[in-house]
């Protein structure tokens, strides 16, 4: 099927003539591969009788709009077929390409990429760079740190019968560690001591729900000897966590010795955060 048409044929013996060819030049137009004529495009850009080219009003061939089908794009199996990166649209700077409307549609410069070890902007549509993801995960990784401060002292002791109560806020935390914050501490390190012979001695700190639980009792019993516990305890503590407690409490008194006795050694923190 010819692409163009000529619009005249010449018989075997007609003569050639300058009216003749300007004839021919003049009623050639265009056709499309199933033989249809290709005329020039309407206001709205499309080809009149709908085939795949049209002729501009400068006399130029073009495709038509929505002519470019996947079909006719070739499959990309070397670097130089298919769409290269060349000939895609240019992105912002640390952008990735994807869709992140509701709907289906178009790709977009869907979401920010970031190369940040802290993950300070603490966004929910950026990426991380796997260099960030392990700089981060490393820094969240449990840390002791000793205290030095507090609102009160670190070192409490009961003798005396009743309950001693030690409230401390979290924020009054002090440490000599380049990497302390009072807001990166995840649990509190208390070693607690009771002896008692008769009735229960203990120690007692408070959870972040201000549940007060025992980590350390002593109780031997009646007419028995005395008999001392120790216990070394991680007590957690949240983010939203504003003060904690400890508890000595003391039902026997039977000797002058200390009967109750609690010692924050230090905190658990994590660095990143």
């Amino acid at each position: 099927m010819p692409v163009l048409s000529t619009g005249k044929t010449f018989s075997a013996t007609e003569q050639i003539t300058s009216t003749n060819l300007n004839n021919i030049a003049n009623a050639a137009d265009f056709t499309d591969t199933s033989g249809n004529a290709v005329d020039s495009a309407s206001s709205t850009g499309t080809c009149v009788n709908g085939g795949g080219i049209e002729v501009t009003s400068g006399g130029q061939l073009q495709i038509k709009d929505s002519e470019v089908t996947t079909a006719k794009i070739a499959d990309s199996s070397s670097k130089t077929t298919g769409v290269t990166f060349a000939k895609m649209q240019h992105i912002s700077t640390a952008k990735v390409l994807g869709r992140a409307s509701a709907s289906e549609g178009d790709v977009e410069e869907a979401f920010d990429f970031k190369d940040e070890d802290n993950m300070s902007s603490n966004s929910a549509t950026a990426l991380a760079s796997q260099q960030s993801i392990k700089a981060y995960v490393t820094a969240m990784r449990p840390k002791f740190v000793t205290l030095t401060g507090g609102t009160v002292a670190l070192v409490n002791e009961r003798t005396a019968s009743g309950t001693g109560t030690f409230t401390y806020n979290i924020s009054g935390f002090t440490s000599g560690d380049s990497d302390f914050s009072t807001s990166k501490i995840v649990g509190l390190v208390v070693a607690g001591f009771a002896r008692s012979n008769e009735l229960t001695n203990e120690v007692q700190v408070s959870l972040p729900d201000a549940t007060d639980i025992a980590i350390v009792s002593a109780f031997a019993g009646s007419g028995s000897d005395d008999v001392a516990s120790d216990t070394l305890t991680t007590v957690p503590i949240n983010s939203d966590t504003t003060t904690f407690k400890i508890k000595l409490i003391v039902n026997n008194t039977a000797s002058s010795d200390m009967k109750a006795k609690a010692t924050i050694m230090g905190a658990i923190i994590h660095p990143g955060l």
